[in-house]
Order: C-alpha cells, then sequence, then structure tokens
C-alpha cells in the first residue's frame, strides 16, 4: 500500500509543472518513479498512469478554455516533457514485454488471467452504499468545494482514469498486461483518500463571510450529502473481521504484526527449530516463522510449486507441496486424498529435505504415527499456539 502515498504527490508535481512548467518538478517526478518502483513494482504502471491522466485531464482542460493555439501546443511540448519521468518504468515494462528481464514461467499462482471487471473495483470500493459515498465525493469535492481550475483539473482527471485505466471495455487489456488479480490497484488512482482530506477545504468557505445562497449554502448542502454518505456506508473501522480466538485485531505499536499464536509458538520452538529444516502448515511456515528465524530453513515455503517450477524443477514443488499438505490435513474430510499424501510425505522426511515436523494440534496423533513408522525416534516436543514440534530422537536444541 506504499505506493498509494506517492500519488497523490505525483498528482501535484505532473498539474504544477503542467501548469507553471517548472523544471524542478520534473526532477522531483522523475525520482518519484525511481523511489516508487523500489517501494513496489505497483509503481511500473501506477505512475504512468497518474501522469499521463494528469496531462489528458489538463489538456482538455486547455481546449475547453479555448485556449490560443500557442497556448495548446506549450501544452503538448510539456506533456512531451512529462515522458521523461516515464521513461524508467516503461523501459522495465518494455524490457519484461520482450524478456530481455526475464519473467516467471509459470504464472498460475497469480490467479487467473481476466477476472470479472465489477469484482476488481469492488474489491477496493465496496458494495452500492459505497459507490454511492465514492461518487458523490467524486462529483462534489472538485465541483462545489475546491471549484475554480484546481477543481475542475481534479474532476477532468477522475473522467480520465475512468476512461482510460477503469474502463470495463479497455479491463481485458489492462488484465492482459499487469494481471488480473492487480487491476484492482489501478481504482486507487481515483485518490479517495486526497478527495477525504481536501473535504477540509469547505471550512473556510463555510466562515468566510459571503452570500448565503451563492457559496455558504451549496457548500454547506455538499459537506452534509457527503457525511450523509460515510454514515450511509460505515461498516466498521476495518475490513478485516476480528477475531479474539485467533488473535486478531488492534495491536499496540510494542507488538509484532504477527499472529499472536505463532508468536507463541516461535517463543517456545525457537531453540529447535531456528536453525532446522521445518515443515510446517503453509501460513505458519511460509509468512510468519521465517520473519523470526531467518536462518531456518522452510521445507514448503508460501507457493512452494511456482518457485520451483520457474527454477526448472516442477516436480520438486509439487512434492514438497504434498507434503505440506499431508501436515494440515484434508478439510474435505476424505481419508483417500490423505493416504495418497502420505508417501510424499514420507519421501521429504526420509531424504533429509524436513528434519522438524509443526503439526496443528488436531492432526498430531496422524502425523506423529507416520513419522514413527519411519523412525520410532521421532517424538512430541512441545505444544505451543495450537502447534505441536515433532523431532527425531538425535535432535539437540541449539542456543
Amino acid at each position: 500500500m506504499r505506493p498509494i502515498l506517492l500519488l497523490p504527490i505525483g498528482l501535484a508535481l505532473s498539474y504544477r509543472f503542467l501548469d507553471r512548467g517548472n523544471p524542478s518538478d520534473l526532477a522531483w517526478l522523475t525520482f518519484l518513479g525511481i523511489a516508487g518502483i523500489g517501494l513496489s513494482n505497483t509503481a511500473l504502471y501506477s505512475i504512468p498512469a497518474v501522469i499521463g491522466c494528469s496531462w489528458v485531464a489538463y489538456f482538455t482542460l486547455e481546449l475547453f478554455e479555448r485556449k490560443e493555439r500557442g497556448d495548446l501546443w506549450k501544452q503538448v511540448r510539456r506533456g512531451l516533457l512529462l515522458a521523461i519521468p516515464v521513461v524508467y518504468p516503461i523501459g522495465i515494462l518494455v524490457l519484461l514485454a520482450l524478456n530481455v528481464i526475464p519473467k516467471p514461467i509459470d504464472l498460475r499462482s497469480f490467479g487467473p488471467r481476466s477476472m470479472p471487471w465489477h469484482e476488481a473495483v469492488d474489491y477496493v470500493i465496496g458494495g452500492p452504499a459505497e459507490y454511492v459515498r465514492d461518487a458523490l465525493l467524486m462529483i462534489v469535492v472538485p465541483l462545489i468545494i475546491v471549484r475554480g481550475r484546481d477543481g475542475l483539473f481534479l474532476f477532468s482527471y477522475l473522467c480520465a482514469v475512468w476512461l482510460l485505466c477503469l474502463n470495463p471495455l479497455l479491463a481485458p487489456w489492462w488484465m492482459k498486461n499487469i494481471l488480473a488479480y492487480t487491476y484492482f490497484r489501478l481504482v486507487y488512482l481515483l485518490q479517495l483518500p486526497l478527495l477525504c482530506a481536501l473535504l477540509a477545504a469547505a471550512g473556510s468557505r463555510l466562515w468566510h463571510p459571503g452570500s448565503l445562497l451563492k457559496d455558504r449554502l451549496p457548500t454547506l448542502v455538499a459537506v452534509l450529502a457527503v457525511v450523509g454518505s460515510f454514515v450511509y456506508g460505515y461498516r466498521g473501522v476495518s475490513i478485516m473481521p476480528r477475531d479474539p480466538k485467533l488473535g486478531i485485531g488492534w495491536k499496540s505499536p510494542r507488538e509484532y504484526q504477527l499472529l499472536p499464536a505463532n508468536i507463541d509458538f516461535a517463543k517456545a520452538a525457537g531453540r529447535y527449530i531456528a536453525h532446522a529444516k521445518l515443515l510446517a502448515p503453509n501460513w505458519t511456515a511460509s509468512c510468519e516463522l521465517p520473519l523470526l528465524f531467518p536462518e531456518m530453513k522452510v521445507a514448503a515455503p508460501r507457493l512452494v510449486a511456482h518457485y520451483f517450477s520457474n527454477a526448472g524443477n516442477p516436480d520438486e514443488g509439487i512434492l514438497r507441496r504434498q507434503a505440506q499438505a499431508f501436515v494440515e490435513g484434508d478439510h474435505s474430510q476424505n481419508p483417500k486424498r490423505v493416504a495418497m499424501l502420505e508417501p510424499k510425505f514420507r519421501q521429504v522426511i526420509e531424504t533429509g529435505r524436513a528434519n522438524a515436523v509443526a503439526v496443528p494440534e488436531s492432526e498430531s496423533q496422524r502425523v506423529l504415527a507416520t513419522l514413527k513408522s519411519i523412525d520410532p525416534d521421532w517424538h512430541r516436543v512441545l505444544e505451543a499456539g495450537g502447534l505441536v514440534l515433532m523431532l527425531p530422537g538425535n535432535t539437540e536444541p541449539r542456543g
């Protein structure tokens, strides 16, 4: 989400350069593009998109204001200069398209090639109530609260985003080039947090002496309409429901941004697994324990099949994922599927790919019985955070 913070900066710098032509703004835009890509690859297309939509919006505004031909050519020249900040991100995209920078061989882990347009947009905006709220923001804030040339530019920019980036007719092209599951990130180009912040501009209009019917009353009605839409669309302070059982909820600044159960397991088992080759459930193994123990080797990290496939060894990735699935258990209550996974689990243990196993408590007896059939010295060491740690008999804890 960090690139979202760069989009308002990109919009402001683009507008100021197009309006004043300051070379320093062009330099800052260039640095913004480079720094944004360093933060996240989302900037490869979001930074060029915000700059491009800004130029389209400003040029459209110049046309509606019926500027002279010389002024229009000046905007064309400034638009060409805006190609400088996007050379770096566009260049990387071209190298990726030409496969000069190698792309992953297997993209199946990133989801389907296409998806319904409304699903991607709904993922960010929400349901009908949120659509009403955001539509009011995109109309009321630029045209009634900000007003003037700045407000018209902002409104033209939003129209350009909908026309060029969030157009359902162009969605298949975008999904083909940036992957369908990342299309939702284009919705952030609408700058909805920025529009919320600009609501504060209504304060000066409401308190400034002026015509009640011409200035203050429309502003007051607009603010009340937006506030009413927020109240109507309010569903809670977070899109993630809190779950006290799992420890999901608000955390203090001193706490890890990890599940408390995994932290409890790490504290209890740290001296055993810090340098081990651990086979554990997918979420625990791939996302959290490696952050706490960087020297630990994870037998089946997240998307393990994808990584081994791109390394040219898809069979190895499938083997490790199937062994991990045996540890996790089968939630379909199909014993035949678990029996099919057992040989894969045995192969991973017998070949030394894993020398420690973390198992959910509900699956511990089944997995331990299989481990003992491989080597009778395998045993339970401890239980913490809903996981049971199992080690062979000759494994000693390391400090």
